[in-house]
């Protein structure tokens, strides 16, 4: 660990573009393209929730250098609360003891976050890395992580030839209007209770409304006509601000979702061409989407409506102490 280095938290505006600059060197070391602004980047951390800039954000210096930059920021979730660790290091002072520094504070400012929001459920400490992030790996099992999940990046590299996939009998597709978000987010829910998931309840989050990706006028709703309830949906969105950095044209096919009594009918295929098809008809030429990589019987079918895995994500975790 380099003699001088110390710890400060966030001072001012003046901070942003030295952190914008770490976290544009750190991503793209990890084969992450990024150039990420100070502007956007204020206007990121302004915007996340349940995070508090002058208490959860920690930057570390080096003679006086800032040369890498951690943050704390927590979510609840069925029967748990995480605490989501995040780090970036310029690749040139990496393997130098700064990421051992960085956790151990965050871990320690998360233990205090948590101290002052008191739950019944139990807390985790929570880091995602990148398949490229080879020394982050090494980090987590010398840390004592172990792997909760993994989640593949696929991406299907064309929008041509996509397949007019019919719905199943008895549906049809109705857009999205905000008179039936709690009937479209009730019926979301409803199909991951057999997961585990929480009983639906139909209030969609204010958080997702007020998303920049919430964009339900390219969802793809199906309808059980019969019954007037909502079969399954795909909630496709752009991000205009990550095609405008990285240059390229994509949407997301996110969101992707069938009720049990409807599921492995090819409701999802049929859907996950329609939305396909909005995309390329606002000018879209690729298209993207996060899998869970334990899910392996929705790889498949993403594989077959022509998504390709292009980087896997390893989600570590560790059970905070009392």
């Amino acid at each position: 660990m380099p003699d001088k280095l110390t710890l400060r938290p966030f001072h001012s505006d003046d901070d942003y573009p030295r952190l914008a600059d770490i976290l544009t060197a750190s991503q793209n070391a990890d084969n992450l393209p990024a150039t990420v602004s100070a502007a956007d980047l204020a206007k990121n951390l302004r915007a996340t929730p349940r995070f508090d800039l002058f208490r959860d954000l920690i930057i570390a210096e080096v003679d006086g250098q800032a040369v890498g930059f951690g943050r704390v920021r927590w979510w609840d979730e069925d029967s748990r609360r995480t605490y989501g660790l995040t780090g970036y290091i310029l690749p040139g002072w990496r393997r130098k003891g700064i990421g051992w520094a960085l956790l151990a504070w965050l871990e320690t400012c998360a233990q205090a976050v948590a101290g002052e929001h008191p739950t019944t459920a139990p807390n985790f400490w929570h880091i995602n890395a990148t398949q490229y992030q080879i020394g982050l790996h090494a980090l987590m099992r010398r840390a004592g992580y172990g792997i909760k999940e993994s989640w593949a990046l696929m991406v299907r590299p064309s929008l041509d030839d996509i397949p007019d996939t019919p719905l199943p009998e008895g549906l049809e597709l109705r857009p999205a209007l905000p008179e039936h978000f709690p009937a479209i987010w009730h019926a979301m829910e409803e199909a991951y209770v057999p997961e585990g998931g929480p009983p639906p309840t139909g209030e969609m989050p204010d958080d997702f409304k007020n998303d920049p990706n919430f964009q339900p006028e390219l969802w793809q709703v199906a309808w059980e006509v019969s019954a007037g309830k909502v079969a399954g949906s795909v909630m496709t969105y752009i991000n205009h601000a990550e095609n405008k950095q990285l240059g390229i044209r994509r949407g997301y096919t996110e969101g992707i979702s069938t009720t049990p009594a409807w599921q492995r009918r090819g409701v999802a295929k049929a859907l996950i061409a329609r939305s396909l098809k909005a995309q390329r008809a606002v000018g879209m030429t690729e298209s993207a989407m996060v899998c869970n990589g334990e899910k392996l019987n929705n790889y498949k079918l993403y594989v077959s409506c022509g998504f390709q895995e292009v980087k896997r994500d390893t989600v570590y975790e560790k059970l905070m102490p009392d």
